[in-house]
């Protein structure tokens, strides 16, 4: 690990420098599948440091997230995925 720890959730810590790559990782990964500005990107992840990543992950793609709880009942997660226009 490189720097001081800024995330760090059951499994793991991450370093600044750490959490911003696996961000920008990710932000590309999905700009390659379209997401951008006015894009709405569905997040169904429990509360966790991978849920962070997905969030700024989409943040600097230029989309906007939207947290779907998995801890409810899928016919509810896809109504309000598609309501918000995941």
């Amino acid at each position: 690990m490189h720097g001081a720890v800024v995330l760090e959730d059951s499994r793991r810590t991450w370093s600044g420098t750490e959490l911003w790559r696996a961000t920008l990782g990710l932000a590309a990964w999905l700009r390659e599948r379209g997401v951008g500005r006015g894009v709405r990107v569905g997040i169904e992840l429990p509360r966790s440091a991978d849920a962070i990543v997905a969030i700024l992950a989409t943040l600097v793609a230029g989309g906007s997230y939207v947290p779907l709880d998995p801890a409810l009942p899928v016919s509810r997660r896809r109504r309000l995925a598609e309501r918000a226009g995941c």
